[in-house]
């Protein structure tokens, strides 16, 4: 019984041995991984740092909790070797011989042009023979091409199979990394833990700056502040520096004014912390054991960091300005343009209904306008009483006219009857 519960035991201690040796193992590539950042061997690092995450997520799981670290340490470093990369991009051909490819190439005419005689061929059966020999070798070129065909498809095939599909970026592998320490640390809810959620956080904005996804980066980074303004002091220099990469990402997006209140938010942040590290450089605070450097002198070292820092923030802000009058400057020539653009345009209405017939606004004119007279073009029409009238005085002066004339004589040789009705005359 004492054995096999021995060998219980045993067993149970196996996997436990097997974490602590590969978390011992993983710290200590990490701590090489570090060191090597600083010394800028950011390939070397990077190295470090993934084998690190393969022996910690084989040993406890890839979403564990003690993977965390490595995957913010990896991230990290891949955004910096991302940088570094696209900084040697525009250098990546200088000093290359671009002649050097042509060494024994065509200036060598001797490797590409067979002879044309043979000597001491002068006979008809060495002729023949140099015929029969062509023809064998143009059969052996024939087989040749044929096999390099073959050779060429092969390697093509290779270099497919050999082409990785899940192959990403540095950029989106630095990113899924991050991702992974922003989840694993936003699970707990101690301060180190949500702190370094933080940090992921901020990292994560600045790799979306990189791919120029700058609405992503402002998500990041405002959560970024909306945990650190819970467990740090306001004026916390991880505060400022937040500020400032969020005011980086509004002015990048083209948000102007909230770029600007960011860059404002980490000069006024930075300044009241240089305000509490005056009080302890005037205090002179007795150093802890746990302090390696006097406060005061460690708080005026702060203070020139800062003060070093200040200017530049301050220029952003100015550049924030400049660029918001110039927009603004864009927006009212434009709309200037536009209105002289369109007074230039016929209006589509007119005041008698119909599209293009004046070039002039329908406002009533307050001026008198003068009109045509075409009365005298117009017959007008006589009233009843005035026909009346008109037909009384023609009446009127043709019986003036008849009894005028010779007693009871018509007027024109025409006699009137006695009924009233006229009769003719006979001519005399």
């Amino acid at each position: 019984m004492s054995s096999e519960a021995g060998e219980g035991t045993s067993t149970s201690a196996s996997p436990k041995k097997e974490q602590m040796d590969a978390q011992e193992k993983a710290q200590e590539l990490l701590a090489q991984g570090k060191r090597n950042l600083i010394c800028q061997e950011i390939p070397t690092a990077v190295q470090q740092f993934q084998d690190a995450c393969q022996i910690l997520s084989s040993a406890f799981g890839e979403m564990a909790k003690e993977c965390a670290g490595a995957y913010f340490n990896y991230g990290s470093a891949l955004l910096d070797l991302s940088r570094m990369e696209q900084d040697v991009l525009g250098n990546a051909l200088e000093g290359v011989d671009v002649d050097a490819d042509d060494e024994g190439g065509p200036n060598n005419k001797d490797q590409f042009e067979p002879p044309d005689k043979v000597d001491g061929a002068t006979s008809k059966d060495q002729a023949m023979d140099d015929t029969e020999e062509g023809e064998e070798e143009e059969g052996d070129e024939e087989e040749e091409e044929e096999g390099e065909e073959e050779g060429e498809g092969a390697e093509e095939a290779g270099s497919q199979e050999d082409e990785d599909p899940d192959d990403v970026s540095n950029l989106q592998l630095s990113w899924e990394m991050l991702e992974l320490a922003k989840i694993i640390y936003s699970k707990d809810s101690s301060k180190v833990s949500q702190l370094k959620a933080a940090e992921a956080h901020l990292k994560l904005g600045e790799v979306s700056l990189e791919s120029e996804q700058y609405e992503q980066a402002i998500s990041d980074l405002e959560s970024c502040l909306e945990i650190q303004k819970k467990h740090l002091d306001s004026c916390d220099r991880a505060i400022a520096e937040t500020y400032y990469q969020l005011g980086l990402a509004c002015q990048m997006s083209k948000q102007l004014d909230k770029a600007k209140e960011s860059f404002a938010s980490a000069v006024t942040c930075l300044e009241t912390k240089m305000e509490k590290l005056k009080a302890i450089v005037e205090e002179k605070p007795a150093k802890s054991p746990s302090q390696t450097m006097e406060p005061a002198e460690s708080a005026q070292q702060e203070i020139t960091e800062i003060l070093d820092i200040l200017p530049e923030i301050k220029e952003k802000i100015r550049d924030a300005e400049d660029e918001n009058k110039s927009m603004e400057d864009i927006k009212n020539m434009a709309k200037q343009a536009m209105g002289t653009i369109f007074s230039a345009i016929p209006d589509s209405t007119s005041e008698t209904g119909f599209a293009g017939t004046s070039s002039k606004s329908p406002v009533k004119s307050t001026e008198p306008q003068k009109t045509m007279d075409i009365s005298h073009l117009i017959r007008k029409k006589r009233k009843p009483e005035e026909e009346e009238k008109k037909e009384e005085e023609d009446l009127e002066n043709k019986k003036q006219k008849q009894e005028g004339g010779s007693g009871d004589s018509g007027v024109n040789g025409v006699h009137e009857k006695t009924d009233g009705k006229p009769e003719p005359v006979a001519a005399t």
